[in-house]
């Protein structure tokens, strides 16, 4: 599979992908975790619910860093409430 960079996410839209970036930001909060990626030709954000379903990605999250460099497979999905581009990664 070729590497996906940001600038061609749109390409993918709906579609589960493997994408792969350094951490830019986390944001933990009450109900979700939000996660910043880059590369070489922008940012995307991941986002995870806080469920018992995703309890283990959700203490994974914990323990990364900025900087880390991650994967992450998920679905690309196409919004108006994401700021970055409208695009954001649910993790499978």
């Amino acid at each position: 599979m070729d590497k996906i960079y940001v600038k061609d996410l749109k390409k993918y839209e709906g579609q589960d992908i493997v994408f792969a970036g350094f951490v830019d930001k986390i944001k933990d909060l009450k109900y979700v975790q939000f996660i910043i990626l880059r590369d070489s030709t922008g940012k995307v954000q991941v986002t995870i619910e806080k469920n018992d379903e995703n309890k283990t990605l959700n203490d994974k999250v914990k323990e990364l860093t900025v900087e880390s460099t991650i994967e992450v497979k998920g679905r690309l999905n196409v919004t108006d409430k994401v700021k970055l581009g409208g695009m954001e990664i649910i993790p499978s």
